[in-house]
C-alpha cells in the first residue's frame, strides 16, 4: 500500500471559503488556523485556484470557519469546486464537519479526492472545548 501525505507547504494549499469567519471559535484553534489560510469568496474562487496552480501548487484544502451546527458553508461553492477540479490536475481534499444535506455530498462526490472529518466521540471535545451543544453520537450519525 502507498501512503500519500498531504501537509500544507509550497505544493499544497490550505484555502477558507470563510476568510477568519467562525462562528465556533472552538478553544483549540480560536480561529488561528483560518488566519494561515489562503482566503478565497464565490466570486474569485475560480480564479485563486488557477494562479496557484499556475504557482506549482498541485493539491488543495479547501475547509474554513464553520456554522453553530458544525457545518460548513460550502454551497456557493460546488459548481467551482467540480469546474476547477475538471479543468485542473489539482488533488482536492475538504473539511466539510457535519454534513446533514446528502445533496452537497451528492454533488462534490466526483470533485473532491478526500474528506478530512473530525470523528469525535468525547462529550468534553465536542462541548467544552468546540462549544457545540449536541452529543458525540452526531458525527456517527453524519457518517450513516
Amino acid at each position: 500500500m502507498k501512503l500519500k501525505a498531504f501537509i500544507p507547504r509550497r505544493m499544497y494549499k490550505p484555502l477558507s471559503i470563510t476568510g477568519s469567519w467562525c462562528s465556533l471559535n472552538c478553544r483549540f484553534c480560536s480561529r488561528k488556523y483560518l488566519e494561515n489560510m489562503v482566503h478565497v469568496n464565490p466570486a474569485n474562487f475560480t480564479e485563486v485556484a488557477y494562479e496557484l496552480y499556475s504557482s506549482g501548487v498541485r493539491g488543495v484544502l479547501i475547509s474554513g470557519g464553520f456554522r453553530q451546527d458544525a457545518t460548513l458553508p460550502v454551497e456557493p461553492y460546488v459548481e467551482k469546486i467540480c469546474e476547477v477540479k475538471r479543468q485542473l490536475d489539482l488533488v482536492v481534499s475538504m473539511h466539510l464537519g457535519l454534513v446533514r444535506d446528502r445533496g452537497i455530498l451528492t454533488g462534490l462526490k466526483d470533485c473532491i479526492d478526500v474528506v478530512d472529518y473530525e470523528f469525535t466521540l468525547s462529550s468534553y471535545i465536542v462541548n467544552e472545548i468546540r462549544g457545540l451543544r449536541f452529543s458525540p453520537e452526531k458525527y456517527a450519525e453524519a457518517l450513516s
